[in-house]
């Protein structure tokens, strides 16, 4: 795909854009709790690189506080006490705003230091699928299905991203974003930047095609082009299933699966771009 040029490993940025709406406080609070830690481990590991987190969080259209941006920063402290203040509120509809989302992280790379061409990767935390019957089936709930309302196309703004040199991880939370996830891969066809899909809740082990009755893997090269099973790691620590069901244990796995997905992304990416 044109318009990509090699990227500088020495400056590493990532954006985590998290759905903010009613029912992603679990995934709200496993981030908080865990990104200092993480991106201490990536740090350790990548001694000689200068690595950036910034957060978009992104609730739908209508809500009070649609959104919470913070910029691109090494005081990863910073963003944890973003973190910290954000709760789970809005969400009108099961589909999201991700248009909105997808413009505010276009717009943060931008104003970054696009002169030195970094490593850039997005972390896309969701249960719900963008507006518009082209990301989602005719079942779930959308206010919105002929797609946004402003227009913004959120398959065009993942090309720009891709354009950038971006690599982009879904957080696999729900199947409702399985048909958004099979458009996003169009985007990235003959590109040197990849989308990955991590199942984070481990709820099946296929990503069902919902407009028949066949399932693609997730490892299937026509849905994504990478995909992370988080039972497998050895780096970063080892990932132990939840011993039981209450809800301390779920809050403690969730965290410790949010870890681990956002460890394993980053270092994946980073070791792949050494070889592009």
């Amino acid at each position: 795909m044109s318009g990509e040029r090699n990227t500088n490993l020495d400056n590493i940025d990532v954006i985590i854009v998290m759905d903010c709406t009613g029912s992603m406080q679990r995934w709200i609070n496993a981030a908080k709790d865990t990104v200092l830690e993480a991106f201490g481990e990536i740090k350790k590991q990548y001694t000689e690189s200068a690595i950036r987190l910034g957060l978009v969080c992104y609730r739908d259209i209508g809500d009070d506080e649609r959104f919470v941006i913070s910029p691109l920063t090494e005081n990863i402290e910073s963003i944890q006490e973003v973190l910290k203040n954000v709760r789970a509120t809005g969400g009108n509809d099961e589909a999201e705003d991700v248009a909105g989302a997808l413009e505010k992280t276009i717009d943060l790379f931008k104003s970054s230091r696009e002169g030195d061409n970094p490593l850039k990767i997005v972390l896309l935390v969701t249960d719900a699928p963008a507006h518009g019957l082209r990301y989602h089936t005719i079942t779930v709930g959308d206010r919105f299905p002929n797609g946004d309302p402003d227009g913004r196309e959120p398959y065009d703004q993942v090309r720009e991203l891709v354009l950038m040199g971006t690599d982009l991880t879904i957080f696999r939370i729900k199947n409702t974003v399985n048909t958004m996830a099979q458009e996003f891969q169009k985007a990235f066809i003959g590109s040197q930047s990849t989308l990955t899909v991590l199942d984070i809740e481990k709820q099946d082990d296929s990503i069902r095609d919902e407009s028949s009755s066949s399932s693609f893997l997730l490892s299937s090269p026509y849905l994504l082009s990478g995909f992370i099973d988080i039972s497998s790691y050895e780096d970063c620590s080892t990932y132990t299933p939840p011993p039981s069901s209450s809800s301390s244990s779920s809050s403690s796995s969730s965290s410790e699966e949010f870890r681990l997905a956002t460890c394993k992304s980053i270092i994946s990416s980073i070791e792949r771009h050494k070889t592009v």
